[in-house]
């Protein structure tokens, strides 16, 4: 599953909370074998639960786009997981 976001893992508002809860959420119940979350804004790092993966923040409208579109930084992460 992918989920863009605003923040989530290293924010501090309620946004942020909610995102976690959400993500923490959906991997524990089985909802998703995996979730990859793209922020705009990471503040600090935060290790987020297993099946979790958080990519690094992306500031910039065309770096957030280009993160999540295919062949983006998400397809090469994804590349390099399969055995």
């Amino acid at each position: 599953m992918l989920a863009l976001a605003t923040d989530a893992f290293g924010g501090s508002g309620g946004i942020a909370q909610y995102n976690r809860d959400l993500f923490a959420a959906l991997a524990a119940c089985g909802a998703a074998r995996s979730i990859d979350v793209i922020v705009r804004d990471a503040q600090t790092y935060a290790a987020p639960p297993l099946h979790v993966r958080q990519l690094p923040a992306r500031r910039s409208r065309a770096g957030y786009a280009a993160a999540a579109a295919p062949g983006g930084q998400l397809a090469h992460v994804q590349r390099r997981r399969r055995p």
